[in-house]
């Protein structure tokens, strides 16, 4: 193993949405005197403020007109990743309103998914063209980039080549990035307890690292990259000290109703949790909205290699709720959240008889 893949990877710490959402009015201009926009009341700009998505729409052209043909994907193509590029360029010229938002990190850099032809809304012809980029961040200082999971950059173009339509779902970072010890992939805790105690070993379950942004709305501070498992569920493994990964085990508590969740946190044995959960069906307590559950109950296990690590578990009641989890580790400091539906008693009966 070369000492490159032994030297550390970088994370990279987020904008706030709210600063990015700050800047709305001087990203819009941006995007209009960038497309030549003239009428701009038919011009629909938004930045997400729970996210930092953005989002641009001619509403005249969202019903979209009928063709018979398109010209060349490529062009089309190109035509997108020139107008991104563009907004790029333009954007690192913006003076930042806050001090964790570097205007030179709106947009990503992004790989080129496809560029495929959307039908018109009659069911006749074709309306334009969406051209779809994989956001990308380099790992170390130098070298390949990797891509960011829950991201994606669209653009929507005419049949004559105009931007009709554009979308980030992309945080901008802050510009803070540091850079953390590398771990390789060997299995490990989630393996070892979703197999009864059975870790795999490096070979055996080939992996691809990613970096993951998680949903609108989701508490989350920077990117860190993550083991993503050629598994059927594509597990996550967490590649440095700041990558927690958690996962959720349900198991029934014997003849009693409800269900014992427990937090699977692998890497370290200092962390603190904090759960609440929330009726996701009206069922029982949905009056109370969210219910704090406080830290649970924390205990420290081994895996198969005997490496400890940190788990915290709760019980809840019959019903089908959102379950949520804070998790910080107290060495590092690193936060993750993490929240799921659960269905547990009465319900999981009915799903296995259907």
């Amino acid at each position: 193993m070369s000492d490159r893949e032994h030297s550390p990877v970088s994370v990279y710490a987020l904008a706030s949405p709210q600063s990015v959402a700050g800047m709305e009015r001087e990203i819009r201009r941006i995007v209009l005197e960038l497309l030549g926009v003239a009428d701009f009341e038919r011009h629909r700009f938004t930045v997400s403020p729970g996210a930092g998505w953005l989002q641009y729409m001619d509403t005249a052209q969202g019903g979209g007109g009928a063709v018979q043909s398109l010209p060349d994907p490529a062009v089309a193509a190109e035509r997108a990743e020139a107008f991104l590029r563009s907004l790029r360029e333009r954007a690192a010229s913006l003076r930042a309103n806050a001090p964790d938002f570097d205007p030179h990190a709106l947009l990503p850099s992004a790989r080129r998914l496809g560029c495929v032809p959307v039908s018109a809304g009659s069911g006749f012809g074709w309306a334009h063209y969406l051209y779809r980029a994989q956001p990308t961040l380099p790992l170390r200082r130098s070298g390949p980039s990797v891509d960011v999971l829950g991201t994606m950059l669209e653009v929507r173009v005419s049949p004559l080549g105009r931007i009709i339509g554009f979308t980030s779902r992309w945080r901008p970072l802050s510009g803070e990035r540091i850079e953390a010890e590398f771990f390789h992939y060997h299995g490990g805790a989630h393996d070892a307890h979703a197999q009864g105690g059975h870790s795999q070993r490096e070979g055996e379950d080939a992996s691809e690292l990613v970096y993951i942004l998680d949903g609108d709305g989701i508490p989350q501070y920077y990117l860190a990259p993550y083991h993503r498992t050629g598994s059927e569920h594509g597990l996550l493994i967490g590649a440095t000290p700041y990558s927690l990964a958690i996962e959720f085990v349900v198991r029934p508590i014997g003849d009693e109703p409800g269900a014992r969740i427990t937090a699977i946190v692998g890497g370290g044995t200092r962390y603190r949790f904090a759960w609440g959960r929330v009726a996701l069906d009206g069922g029982e307590d949905d009056d109370e909205g969210f219910i704090d559950l406080g830290e649970g109950v924390g205990e420290i296990v081994a895996d198969a290699d005997q490496k400890q690590f940190g788990v915290s578990a709760i019980t809840v009641p019959p019903g089908a709720w959102v379950v949520y989890v804070n998790v910080k580790d107290m060495k590092t400091g690193a936060f993750k959240h993490h929240q799921q539906n659960v269905f547990t008693g009465r319900q999981i009966v009915e799903a296995e008889a259907e």
